[in-house]
């Protein structure tokens, strides 16, 4: 294992990765904000923005280190996530793209670009690392790497919601196929091309508005930013976690995601090929992979959010087959938060027919289940913040998840019939309200079923019975 990973005082490698990646979610979730093209605000007002949200977002973790620390972790966080941002970064290295969506090669002054990116990255990071030691208490201790482990599974967690959010934009939009290739963007690579106010705000590709392009491209950035964080979490957690089946859950989360951007692709390559040999039924063909595309999305949310919850300091404190409440109330926990989950994602499955193909069958069915996974939300949600359960080891954060899955599952509940009579019928929605409609019920039900995805996970290891010592001979 590598020294500065595994010790438990000193090192600067692991909260640099945390506070790294954790800045460039925030520098990249502003940078969406404010160059959808329905905002439309100018370059001269985003990028002071992006700039201050980028130096908060450092200042504001390195205020939770010790003063010692504060300024070694501020430079490393701030270039961790200026080489993680060049993901998104590459947009301004390539020139414009023309009206027919195409671009082709690198500025000149490309490599100078980037080195003075990084450099920009570095000083934010020293400032962002003297600001939080100045607002940093010289009482607060160091950490061991199995804390700043688990401080980046809620990193990868909170990088998965801004691609939940623009993918349900993608399908709210229609512009699933607004490129018509992959990996490469109309030809360029996929990191290299254009995308921000400087693209001409009237472009159209292959029939698709600007607007679409960006959505879909945007997709796509954010996507490969969490492969990447999925690969770092492999890593981290192989140098760190001793629990084999944690192990084992880091690896499924990197082959869901992996899996996620090949389905992805699929879906454009297969349409795309399909469309031009003029084959009867491309689209549905295309639809189909789609609407896999988006439950795999949300089952992979889950996943992530489980393997965040089984690294945590808190899950972690439990010893092997510690028993937390009496054995009544957490099989009662185990069997309502498993039929929760399990009814969760029937649930999905035919809410993503009906979003992706509209058929009524599968609305019918999402209607009628969606009361049942309420009141079995509601219920598993209310027996986790139980007294037994409050008045264990692990009560507060436990009863914290039960009663916000009841909460967000009535949110969802109440989202889903303003989306079925307020956001229209049509596959594609008519204006913005109704595709903001759409988004939040689809983004909604992604946390929601993080949550049920975690209260599973606590209720199963709640569940779990005491180990019995062997009677002497």
């Amino acid at each position: 294992m590598h020294a500065d990973l595994t010790r438990d005082r000193g090192s600067f490698l692991a909260p640099s990765l945390v506070g790294g990646f954790a800045a460039t979610t925030v520098m990249a979730s502003v940078w969406l904000i404010t160059h959808l093209p329905w905002f439309g605000l100018p370059e001269q007002t985003a990028i002071p923005v992006i700039l201050v949200a980028w130096l908060i977002a450092i200042a504001v973790f390195t205020a939770n280190l010790s003063r010692r620390r504060a300024l070694v972790v501020g430079l490393g966080s701030g270039l961790v996530s200026g080489l993680a941002g060049l993901v998104f970064f590459g947009s301004r290295l390539a020139p414009s793209a023309n009206a027919s969506g195409v671009s082709g090669g690198l500025v000149p002054n490309a490599p100078l670009l980037v080195l003075g990116f990084l450099g920009l990255s570095v000083v934010i990071g020293l400032a962002g690392g003297g600001i939080g030691r100045l607002l940093a208490r010289s009482s607060t201790s160091d950490q061991p790497a199995a804390h700043w482990l688990a401080r980046f599974a809620l990193v990868t967690s909170a990088a998965v919601a801004p691609l939940i959010v623009i993918g349900g934009l993608v399908t709210s939009t229609q512009s699933g196929m607004a490129v018509p290739d992959w990996p490469n963007t109309y030809g360029s690579n996929m990191f290299l091309y254009p995308l921000g106010a400087h693209v001409q705000a009237g472009m159209q590709g292959g029939g698709k508005s600007y607007a679409q392009v960006f959505v879909e491209h945007a997709h796509r950035l954010f996507g490969a930013f969490v492969g990447l964080s999925a690969i770092v979490l492999l890593v981290f957690t192989m140098l760190v976690e001793r629990r084999r089946w944690v192990r084992v859950l880091a690896w499924i989360v990197l082959i869901l995601v992996g899996l996620q951007g090949v389905l992805g692709g699929m879906r454009v390559q297969i349409e795309t090929l399909l469309s031009a040999e003029k084959v009867d039924g491309a689209s549905k063909v295309g639809t189909i992979l789609a609407a896999c595309h988006g439950v795999l999305a949300q089952i992979t949310v889950a996943t992530i959010v489980a393997l965040a919850v089984v690294l945590s300091d808190h899950f972690r404190a439990l010893a092997p087959g510690q028993s937390v409440v009496e054995p009544r109330v957490s099989r009662r926990a185990k069997l309502l938060c498993t039929a929760t989950l399990h009814a969760s994602l029937l649930q999905l499955v035919f809410g993503a027919m009906y979003r992706h193909m509209r058929s009524n069958h599968a609305l019918f069915a999402h209607i009628g289940l969606a009361v049942i996974v309420l009141v079995l939300a509601v219920i598993a949600g209310f027996t986790l913040a139980s007294p037994p359960i409050r008045r264990s080891l692990v009560g507060p954060r436990v009863a914290m998840i039960g009663i916000a899955l009841a909460v967000v599952a009535t949110i969802q509940f109440l989202l889903g019939w303003i989306a079925f009579g307020a956001a229209g019928e049509a596959p594609t929605a008519a204006t913005i309200s109704q595709a903001a409609i759409r988004t939040l019920h689809h983004s909604n039900g992604a946390l929601y079923l993080a949550l049920a995805g975690a209260a599973f996970v606590w209720a199963k290891r709640l569940a779990r019975p005491p180990l019995v010592a062997p009677s002497p001979a």
